[in-house]
């Protein structure tokens, strides 16, 4: 179970923004991004762009960026990343731009997680910003873009689904910092979070409603990835890594089961439960599993199951628990 500590808060330390134009580029402009939070108030990062190419432009300069970027991922700013403008603020030209890549970096984050984040990967935007004050607004096609980074579908289990298209981001809110009111984004509070940002996922979309208690389903309360693992097994959805087989197998019926996206990953060492994650895919053949993790960031993780569990010097054990979209 991983404790936030100074040290855990990964804060994001630099963007790459790069602009694929449809008519040719004017040169020294200066623009902004921003982030707006959910009651309308914004971050504003100055960006001056410098033409590269006939159709191509990039960041060369950040005015204070390193500073504002690290307090969108602050307690209580993360509400600031769900809605990304690119600004202009009365330039006299307008930008046409055909294809946009936006990245943001963290200088350091867990072994096996992506640190530098393709919010748009030379994404296709056939968009305008126009002269004068005007902004186009970026959150959409950043959305779709992690939806395919993290290789998904809407066909696939919607806990999954809303989790990674919050794969850039960083930070949590405590009640009254965002709009999911007292169920905010991820209880800033807690001093043990991936349980509360693994769970706060599938109680968004409804998984496992409790009916006796409507306003509620089973994953609203989580505070310990133990919670999770108790309420999965109490309906035998539990599959622990068999690591002579190579198989994930029930933890009561020893049914074989393959891990799908939305699922939770459990990962424990020494007996005690460490970490929760969201389950996106198995790699049979490299014994990997590739997970979101967070909030500090949320980002894409590769996990060497196999390689951990066998080790000789502090071996983990994982265990796979089944989400479906069923009464409990």
């Amino acid at each position: 179970m991983q404790a936030k500590t100074l040290t855990s808060i990964k804060l994001p330390q630099s963007i790459t923004l790069k602009i694929e134009t449809k008519t040719p580029a004017s040169s020294n402009m200066t623009r902004k991004l921003i982030f707006e939070n959910y009651e309308g108030r914004r971050i504003e990062l100055p960006i001056k762009l410098m033409r590269t190419g006939t159709h191509a432009l990039e960041i060369t300069e950040f005015p204070d960026t390193t500073h504002n970027l690290q307090i969108l991922g602050s307690l209580n700013h993360r509400s600031f990343w769900d809605k990304i403008y690119l600004k202009n603020s009365g330039g006299s030209s307008s930008i046409d731009i055909r294809r946009m890549t936006l990245i943001v970096h963290y200088h350091k984050v867990v072994s096996g997680a992506e640190k530098d984040i393709p919010l748009l990967s030379n994404t296709i935007i056939n968009r305008v910003l126009r002269a004068g004050n005007n902004e186009l607004y970026l959150t959409p096609f950043i959305e779709r873009q992690m939806m395919r980074y993290a290789g998904l579908t809407s066909r696939n289990h919607p806990a999954a689904v809303l989790a990674a298209k919050d794969i850039g981001k960083s930070g949590t809110s405590a009640e009254g910092y965002d709009q999911y009111g007292k169920n905010s984004k991820y209880r800033g509070w807690i001093s043990y979070e991936c349980s509360e940002f693994a769970s706060w996922y599938l109680h968004e979309t409804d998984c496992w409603k409790d009916f006796k208690n409507k306003s509620k389903t089973v994953f609203r309360d989580i505070v310990a990835t133990s919670q999770l693992h108790a309420i999965y097994k109490s309906k035998k959805r539990t599959y622990y890594y068999h690591n002579g087989r190579n198989r994930f197998l029930n933890e009561i019926t020893q049914k074989v089961y393959t891990p799908k996206p939305g699922d939770i990953f459990i990962r424990r060492g020494n007996g005690e439960f460490e970490h929760s994650m969201i389950f996106l895919r198995w790699n049979a053949s490299a014994k990997t599993a590739l997970v979101i993790d967070g909030p500090y960031p949320v980002t894409l993780r590769t996990v060497d199951v196999h390689a951990l569990e066998t080790r000789a010097d502090d071996p983990k054990d994982f265990i796979v628990c089944e989400s479906v979209m069923t009464r409990f």
